[in-house]
C-alpha cells in the first residue's frame, strides 16, 4: 500500500548488527525451490533447506566472516527467474545472486534500478560488457574469477553497518584473494570507466598489508554510499511522517499540525547527522535546515484537499576522503 507522505531528494553539486535493510542470497532457476529464510547461523541457513555444499550457504559462510558482519541474512532459491522473484520480496536491500538458467545480470540490474530499495552487487569474470550498465546507480559491479564470492564479501562487510557511516572504498575483506596483481592504470580505468564508455567497477588489492576495494562507486559513476544516505534520509522522513499520521487521531490543519511534520523531519536529518551522512562548517555546525510553510501560505484548494506541499528540507552530504597527499619538510 502506497504511504500518504512521498519525500523527493534533487542532487545540487557545490556547495552482526543491523544496518541498512536485510542483505539477500537469490538462487535463480534451480532445480528446486528453497522458501525465502532469515538466518543468523550456518546452522539455521541448513534447517531452512540450503544444502551444507551448496553455492547459497557457501556465500552465507563468507558473508559471516567478514568484520561489521549482518545479524541476519536473507536467503532464497527459486526454479523462476531472478526478477521474477525479486518482484515478490520487500525489506530487504543489498541483492547478491547466483543466476541459472537464462538470467542474466544486466537485466536484473535494471530491474533493481527502477526500485528505490535495492543495491545489486553483480560480479562479471571481465570488463566485457561493462558499458550495459551505463548509468546504473543501483549496481555496483565488481570484477573477479571466482564466482559471487567478492560481492559476497563487500555485502558481508558492509551491510552490518549504518547507512552513510562508511564508504564502499578500502573496505578490508576476508577469504577472497586478487585474481592476479593490477597495475595503477588497470584500477583507474574501473574505478573511472576510461575503459568502459564511463561504466565504473571495482576490483580488490592489497594495500598496507590488507586485502581492500578499489572503489565504491555504482555503475553510473556516483558513489555508493551517497544512494545510501538518499535512500535512508528518504525512508526514514516517509516512514517518520506516515507514523505521525497513523498515530495521530487528527493532524490538524494549521501550524500545529504543520510544525509536527517539520518537527519529525528535523529529527530524521538529526539522525542522518549522527549517523555520518551530513557536512559541518567550520563552527562545527551541521548543514541542514528544514522550512515547512505555514497555514496562511497554503492554497485554499490544497486545504480542501487536505493536501500539504510547502515542506522543504536541505542538507549539504558529508563526502568522504579517499585520497590524501601529505607534505613534510625535513631540517639538517
Amino acid at each position: 500500500m502506497a504511504l500518504d507522505v512521498n519525500v523527493k531528494i534533487k542532487l545540487t553539486s557545490g556547495a552482526g548488527t543491523d544496518g541498512f535493510g536485510i542483505p539477500l542470497i537469490l538462487v535463480s532457476h534451480a532445480e528446486s525451490a528453497v522458501a525465502y529464510h532469515e538466518c543468523a547461523t550456518a546452522s539455521e541457513v541448513k534447517l531452512a533447506g540450503f544444502a551444507e555444499g551448496s553455492e547459497a550457504y557457501k556465500l552465507f559462510v563468507l558473508m559471516k566472516a567478514q568484520d561489521n558482519a549482518p545479524r541476519r541474512i536473507a536467503l532464497i532459491q527459486t526454479t523462476d527467474g531472478a526478477v521474477e522473484a525479486l518482484k515478490k520480496l520487500t525489506g530487504v536491500r543489498q541483492v547478491v545472486a547466483v543466476l541459472g538458467g537464462d538470467d542474466k545480470a544486466v537485466d536484473v540490474s535494471a530491474y533493481v534500478e527502477g526500485r528505490r530499495d535495492l543495491i545489486y552487487f553483480p560480479v562479471l569474470n571481465a570488463t566485457d560488457g561493462l558499458a550495459a550498465y551505463a548509468k546504473r546507480e543501483r549496481t555496483m559491479i565488481g570484477i573477479h574469477s571466482d564466482g559471487q564470492k567478492l560481492a559476497a564479501a563487500l555485502v558481508g562487510a558492509t551491510a552490518g553497518m549504518d547507512a552513510g557511516s562508511f564508504t564502499y572504498k578500502n573496505i578490508i575483506l576476508q577469504g577472497v584473494e586478487p585474481d592476479a596483481e593490477r597495475t595503477e592504470e588497470e584500477v583507474l580505468s574501473l574505478s573511472t570507466g576510461s575503459g568502459s564508455g564511463g561504466t565504473c567497477a571495482y576490483t580488490i588489492a592489497r594495500k598496507a598489508g590488507d586485502l581492500v576495494t578499489t572503489e565504491g562507486k555504482a555503475a553510473s559513476g556516483e558513489y555508493l554510499d551517497i544512494v545510501d544516505s538518499f535512500d535512508w534520509i528518504i525512508q526514514g522522513i516517509e516512514n517518520s511522517a506516515q507514523k505521525l499520521l497513523n498515530g495521530s487521531p487528527k493532524l490538524p490543519y494549521d501550524n500545529r499540525g504543520i510544525g509536527m511534520l517539520e518537527g519529525v523531519t528535523a529529527n530524521v536529518l538529526k539522525r542522518a547527522d549522527n549517523m555520518g551522512m551530513i557536512a559541518h562548517n567550520a563552527a562545527g555546525e551541521a548543514l541542514y535546515a528544514t522550512e515547512f510553510g505555514g497555514v496562511e501560505a497554503t492554497k485554499v484548494a490544497d486545504r480542501k484537499e487536505r493536501s500539504y506541499a510547502l515542506g522543504h528540507f536541505t542538507f549539504t552530504l558529508a563526502g568522504a576522503i579517499h585520497t590524501a597527499e601529505i607534505n613534510g619538510t625535513v631540517t639538517i
